[in-house]
């Protein structure tokens, strides 16, 4: 157990007392960290008195499994690096129109996306090409809209 874990837990038990064998804890003032930290002393603990041995693979089975990468991902981040690469050239000849890049090389452009794309599948079809608009900044920013929820009175 880490040392941040182990602080964790002591800051959680002020909240957390037994009495007769029940446990009483102050949920309210726990954060999700501490709650968690609390969480794993106290099954540690049951299964420490009930002497049972943790299995590794049920261990495993409990770790969050990161999420699969496409095959091709590494070829489209090239073609990606070279769109960087290539953008203070790009924004001076095409500048709010789609470009595609396949193999490292600017291979076609058009102001329609949809117009790109279909010579883009006849030309390439199954390869990794890269289309994107054109814009000011390599990467701009994207902004999400999310509604907030509130609670009902």
């Amino acid at each position: 157990m880490s040392q941040e874990e182990n602080h964790e837990i002591q800051e959680a038990r002020a909240g957390y007392s037994t009495s007769g064998g029940t446990a009483k804890i102050g949920l309210a003032s726990l954060t999700a960290r501490e709650l968690r930290a609390l969480i794993r002393e106290v099954v540690a603990e049951t299964l420490a008195e009930l002497n049972i041995q943790s299995h590794p693979e049920t261990e495993a089975q409990t770790t969050p499994l990161e999420y699969p990468a496409h095959p091709n991902r590494a070829a489209m981040k090239k073609e990606i690096a070279v769109y960087k690469a290539l953008h203070p050239e790009l924004v001076q000849k095409y500048l709010g129109q789609y470009v595609a890049i396949y193999q490292g090389k600017l291979v076609d452009h058009d102001a329609d996306p949809v117009t790109l794309h279909q010579r883009v599948i006849q030309k390439y079809s199954g390869k990794v090409v890269l289309s994107r608009k054109v814009q000011k900044d390599a990467e701009p920013v994207l902004y999400m809209r999310s509604p907030r929820l509130e609670p009902r009175l």
